[in-house]
């Protein structure tokens, strides 16, 4: 019965162990904004989110396209984020084709902590099925 026991609490161990690394490395990776989204029921619900800068615009990837909030994008694009105190509007545009701009930039501004994402998700980016938001100021 002893080995059953060091069996679960090794288990144990080993989720709380992902799940210390995966919020480690993604609240203390880097810059990390509220994205402020609307929901079909026009409630709002706050998500952290890493965001990336192109110097034009700033993109986000939250979800897959044509799912959740991202379906409705295309009829209510406004959104807010939270970046430090500062709340700011942005018209969200779906971004597929800018897929791998939005991750060759996060790897550039988040480095390890990207990986360490990467790694814990087992999801090269190569084959990530999320979508980039581009973000224009309003």
């Amino acid at each position: 019965m002893a080995w059953v026991t060091r069996i679960i609490v090794a288990f144990i161990v080993i989720v709380m162990a992902y799940v210390l690394l995966t919020l480690t490395a993604s609240e203390l990776g880097g810059e990390v904004v509220t994205l402020l989204r609307p929901n079909a029921d026009t409630s709002v619900s706050e998500t952290r989110v890493w965001i990336v800068d192109t110097g034009n615009f700033e993109m986000i990837e939250h979800g897959e396209a044509g799912v959740g909030w991202l379906k409705l994008l295309k009829h209510s694009p406004s959104i807010q984020i939270r970046r430090g105190e500062q709340l700011v509007s942005y018209t969200g545009i779906l971004a597929v084709e800018q897929h791998d701009l939005y991750h060759k930039l996060r790897r550039e501004k988040y480095g390890f902590a990207d990986q360490v994402i990467e790694w814990l998700s087992m999801t090269p980016s190569s084959e990530c099925t999320g979508a980039p938001v581009v973000l224009r100021r309003l």
